[in-house]
């Protein structure tokens, strides 16, 4: 095994020296063109080579080169909408973030005069990591094709799967083994005038529970019930209160602001949160490391089949609670 996968090492320096791309030893390793070829070696086929230490996980698995990360995070924020407003940031470690919960003021001082104290208020949040995974089966026939692409299909096979259960604790986790949901983070709630539904009162009140300085990136996250019963309003001329291009069910703007439709948000009911507005850029995602792929040769093997598992660590904070506020159904 050892000499095999000398080989393998050797044969993919050589490929480098032959086509010139020999990247300097300060480039790291999972962007490293040879690390990402023994990737692809490794998930077509099982090869293994000493290449692939550099990226070994803590559970066995390898860690995916830059570019396939890149994949995947790509296809992750197409179906994960927190993904697309949030601030995504990768992390190494748990964190400790410092958050103003008061804003200080500034004070006029004569010359030469004392500056008093006006701090703000500060709490302080943690941002940890939660394991999230999923597992397919690829036929050896699609592997044998050079035609299939692999790294493609597993990024968006696992991006729909993770996307979902991402979008769904981001929103309403309970933070037992996943992320504590930003519905269970919010200390600005708007409850609507009247039991069991909402009004474009409602909407106005939820906008302006939010200060001004917000509102400039704000957007309005509504499940698809809430959009349905929203767009049934009109203004006192019988005019649609909704702005833009409302084909395939897919309003633009309300009160001049975009109206994105989410689908694990709750329906308009008694005690549901249905409708939620803000800058959602001070919702933090934090994704640990790289994600991690495994493959499992044997167990499927009599189904002529390989498997493969990809993990990933990743949580979520509000950062400023101040930011985001949510209607809740009265």
């Amino acid at each position: 095994m050892n000499k095999t996968m000398t080989v393998k090492d050797a044969e993919l320096r050589l490929d480098q020296m032959k086509n010139g791309k020999i990247p300097s030893k300060e480039v790291p390793t999972l962007a490293n063109p040879m690390y990402a070829k023994a990737y692809d070696g490794f998930l077509r086929f099982g090869t293994l080579c000493n290449t692939l230490r550099e990226g070994t996980d803590q559970a066995g698995g390898y860690l995916v080169p830059d570019e396939f990360e890149k994949k995947i995070v790509d296809a992750l924020a197409e179906k994960n909408i927190l993904r697309k407003l949030s601030t995504v940031k990768q992390t190494r470690r748990n964190l400790k973030i410092p958050c103003a919960t008061g804003t200080g003021h500034a004070c006029w001082v004569p010359e030469e005069g004392e500056i008093p104290e006006t701090n703000g208020e500060f709490d302080e949040i943690s941002l940890g990591a939660y394991k999230l995974a999923t597992m397919t089966r690829v036929t050896d026939e699609l592997l044998e094709d050079s035609v299939f692409d692999i790294e493609d299909f597993i990024a968006q096979e696992f991006a729909l799967r993770l996307g979902q259960a991402e979008e769904e604790a981001f929103l309403d986790g309970d933070g037992v083994g996943k992320p504590l949901g930003l519905l269970r983070q919010l200390s600005r709630v708007v409850v609507s005038e009247n039991a069991g539904y909402i009004t474009m009162d409602d909407v106005i009140d939820l906008q302006h529970s939010i200060e001004p300085r917000y509102r400039e990136n704000a957007v309005f996250l509504m499940s698809d019930n809430a959009v349905r019963e929203l767009r049934k309003y009109r203004t006192v001329g019988f005019r649609n209160v909704w702005e833009g291009d409302m084909q395939n069910d897919t309003p633009v703007k309300l009160l001049g602001v975009p109206v994105i439709t989410c689908r694990p948000l709750p329906n308009v009911e008694s005690g549901s949160m249905p409708v939620l507005y803000g800058d959602f850029s001070r919702f933090l995602i934090g994704d640990r490391a790289h994600r991690s792929v495994k493959r499992l040769n044997e167990l499927y093997a009599h189904q002529g089949l390989v498997g493969y598992t990809v993990s990933e660590r990743v949580d979520a904070v509000l950062l400023d609670k101040r930011a985001i506020a949510g209607l809740k159904v009265k």
